[in-house]
């Protein structure tokens, strides 16, 4: 038995090892849920990437992700490497896969995903700035319905480009045929996507 003067004094002892064990480095700790007073915690964009392109434009994917309570819309998206992003997708049209723009946005349920991916929807860069290499990183800015953005780096990757034609409403002013290579005509001819 340990007489009571000293279990006293070992009790600033044991409360300092206690302390310490507590504070830990963290590692098994589990994160930190979202806060909901920030709706763009629940916005999460995932295996984002950008077709290596030489040409005036390319296309970006990746997985839409909402761990929200209420649906979302991706309603636009910018780049510094672009003049300009549209929001397209992919239909078949007489029996041709057509490729166009969709300005009312891509839906994210509450608890889901939406994925943009090769042949489907997709984020449209164009005017590109110059060349995008493999391995670089691409910063895109998605704005959602309610306002939010969400940031995120993309690499670039090598992929083969699809073969959609495109249909827009007049908008091939000069953009070169090829979300990949930018070879060819217009948006009227083959389009690499």
């Amino acid at each position: 038995m340990i007489p009571r003067a000293r279990s006293l004094s070992l009790l600033p002892v044991l409360l300092v090892l206690l302390v310490l064990n507590a504070c830990g480095d963290g590692a098994d700790a589990e994160p930190a849920p979202a806060d909901p007073a920030d709706p763009g915690a629940a916005l999460m964009v995932q295996d984002v990437w950008v077709r290596a392109a030489d040409g005036a434009m390319t296309a970006a994917f990746g997985v839409l992700t909402n761990t929200g309570d209420e649906d979302r819309v991706l309603v636009g998206a910018a780049t510094d490497v672009a003049g300009e992003v549209e929001l397209h997708e992919v239909v078949q049209s007489g029996g041709a896969a057509v490729m166009q723009e969709r300005p009312e946005g891509f839906a994210v349920p509450a608890g889901g995903s939406h994925e943009l991916a090769p042949g489907a929807d997709h984020l449209m860069l164009m005017e590109l700035t110059g060349p995008l290499e493999v391995g670089e990183q691409v910063r895109l800015v998605l704005t959602f319905d309610d306002g939010t953005e969400v940031a995120v780096d993309a690499v670039v990757k090598e992929a083969p480009a699809g073969d959609e034609k495109y249909h827009g409403d007049g908008h091939a002013d000069g953009h070169a045929d090829g979300h990949g290579d930018g070879h060819g005509e217009d948006h009227g001819e083959d389009h690499d996507r």
